[in-house]
């Protein structure tokens, strides 16, 4: 199933939307930066008068200032054209991230400034009513501490574990977002959007970064957890139950590691970050137990680090796990005959290493002399949280 609208993950209805017009000049203007009407009217390929009437309205509204004059080349006769960007006083919206350990929370508007930013310890295997509770105490303080009225907002995204948060009994992401959602509409009469944190990002790549080159394409997602983002025509498949993408619930290791899910061997139990650290610890550093502390991030980098300088026994780390991701992401190319996918990780700058053995594990698997990519995109480190905004802010929007 093809999501056209959010409809389904919020109770409380959407602003009336503005004109495709304007929303295009907002697009473009979030894209590109303080453009003149005639760049506006270029690259969104609208008449002069469209953008003329739309750019000049958006100012009225508050939501696009004038920001300067474009410098002319030399020799160039005639006015200075007026630059326009989008207004700091445009519509603004809370962004939360929940992630297994730490729930980032931050206010953020159409150009991405994080105005405000909070963080706070996530509960863990929470019951329902103790993770709306948790949900509802953590946006009051952060709204209580920088004087936040829930009525001044655009509304309000949160990006939230895909299945097992709050509980590894429910499946089904839709019905699970919708309550939520509805919980904090009634207690902050505010919009609330609801998603997954997977496909959270995917959305903030697909509205702020040139990352992708194609309208059907698979964002291959690894943090705590691996999933999926399969976009078709530009839009976000999420499924039935919301489920679509959720590749890191599939056994791929018999009698493997007890999964978050209630099953051994799962994708994410041999691929997810801290796994891999974990691995880099006690088999390349020589960590003395395999619970020893260390930093998540940078131990990652030194991991692939060192399988770019020809280590045998990281390479191995990640041949392994690049063997399960890429046979499970060639079902998928099969399935749905979508051949570009982006691997996105807090892998640091050589995590492009993981692409070699995802590739070969395709190639093994598919159909022969089938074409397909496999690209790695390092995460944005406010990819997550901003994503999550956008949930309600890409109604601002429109694809240009």
């Amino acid at each position: 199933m093809v999501d056209s609208a959010q409809t389904t993950m919020t109770g409380l209805a959407r602003q009336p939307q503005l004109p495709e017009s304007k929303r295009r000049v907002l697009t473009l203007l979030r894209r590109h930066g303080a453009s003149t009407k005639g760049t506006l009217a270029e690259h969104g390929q609208m008449g002069w008068s469209t953008v003329v009437k739309a750019v000049d309205e958006l100012v009225q509204e508050g939501l696009v200032e004038q920001g300067g004059r474009q410098d002319k080349s030399p020799g160039v006769r005639g006015k200075y054209a007026s630059l326009y960007r989008i207004a700091e006083s445009g519509p603004r919206a809370i962004g939360v991230d929940v992630e297994l350990h730490t729930t980032h929370i931050v206010l953020t508007n159409l150009k991405d400034d994080v105005i405000l930013e909070e963080r706070y310890p996530t509960p863990r295997r929470a019951h329902h009513q103790a993770t709306e509770d948790f949900l509802v105490e953590s946006l009051r303080a952060f709204m209580s501490k920088h004087s936040v009225e829930a009525s001044s907002l655009a509304g309000i995204g949160i990006g939230i574990l895909g299945i097992v948060f709050p509980t590894n009994h429910e499946r089904d992401n839709v019905e699970r977002a919708k309550r939520i959602a509805s919980h904090l509409e009634r207690v902050f009469a505010a919009r609330v959007v609801v998603d997954v944190n997977s496909k959270v990002y995917a959305l903030y790549e697909k509205w702020t970064n040139a990352t992708f080159g194609s309208a059907d394409f698979m964002l291959a997602w690894i943090r705590t957890g691996v999933a999926l983002s399969i976009f078709q025509s530009g839009q976000l498949c999420r499924g039935t139950h919301g489920l679509a993408g959720e590749i890191g619930h599939m056994r791929v290791a018999e009698g493997g590691t007890l999964c978050r899910c209630g099953n051994t061997g799962c994708l994410e139990t041999v691929v997810n970050q801290h796994y891999l650290a974990e691995q880099y610890r006690t088999t390349v550093r020589g960590a003395t137990s395999p619970g020893e502390a260390g930093d998540v991030l940078a131990d990652l980098e030194e991991l692939f680090r060192l399988v770019k300088a020809d280590n045998h026994a990281a390479r191995r780390i990640v041949t392994t796990a690049g063997s399960y991701l890429g046979t499970v992401l060639a079902g998928a190319i099969t399935v749905l005959d979508i051949s570009s996918v982006v691997v996105s990780a807090h892998f640091g700058p050589d995590g492009d290493a993981i692409v070699d053995p995802i590739s070969d594990a395709i190639r093994n698997a598919i159909l022969p002399n089938v074409n397909f990519s496999v690209r790695y995109v390092p995460f944005d480190p406010m990819g997550h949280v901003l994503g999550a905004a956008l949930l309600v802010l890409q109604d601002y929007l429109v694809h240009a």
